[in-house]
């Protein structure tokens, strides 16, 4: 081969881009890339290494892809039991919630209107959904059956001391004072 003449300068940098080269080579971290621009430059290059390293590259690649599938599968499943768990949970407490109610003598009816609010006001414990219900519609008082009878021993008259309801009372087999309240009583009906 006929030799060729190269100034100093020129020399020079051919050493240093040697250096650098084999000093890329020599380096694990950055020999695959600089064989990898070599290939790029030179596509029908034969490079063992990166040749040999392509189908272990590419079930390696596989594997990973197979490994993040498993654990992305692992970690739905463990957010699902999670969420299943959860739910059981808030449903366990809302069937001790009911049964309290219950204990508490609501009806069916009552137990409706309460898990309504509740549902209507994000309310998620029954004790303070009955509160809350119970103060803003308050029970109705209930109804004497016998207020408007004219008959009322037990009411009015009661109240008022009668002296005949008094003696009945202490003695029910007092015929004068039966007798006296059934004077009363039909003067009251009759009006006079």
């Amino acid at each position: 081969m006929p030799l060729v003449e190269v100034d100093d300068r020129e020399l020079a940098e051919y050493q240093k881009l040697t250096g650098f080269l084999r000093a890329g080579l020599s380096n694990p971290k950055t020999r695959r890339k600089i064989l990898e621009v070599q290939r790029a430059l030179n596509p029908d290059a034969a490079i063992p290494e990166l040749d040999a390293a392509a189908p272990v590259q590419d079930e390696l690649a596989e594997v990973r892809k197979t490994l993040a599938e498993m654990n992305k599968s692992l970690a739905d499943d463990k957010a699902e039991r999670e969420q299943a768990k959860r739910l059981a949970a808030l449903q366990r407490d809302w069937d001790k919630g009911r049964a309290k109610l219950r204990k508490q003598g609501y009806v069916d009816e009552g137990i409706a209107a309460v898990e309504a609010f509740m549902e209507e006001k994000g309310v998620a414990d029954h004790e303070v959904g009955a509160a809350a219900f119970e103060r803003l519609h308050p029970a109705t008082e209930p109804v004497n059956p016998i207020s408007g009878n004219r008959f009322d021993i037990f009411g009015a008259k009661a109240a008022e001391g009668d002296a005949n309801l008094k003696a009945l009372f202490a003695n029910p087999d007092d015929r004068g004072a039966l007798n006296g309240l059934i004077a009363e009583s039909l003067k009251a009906v009759r009006g006079r």
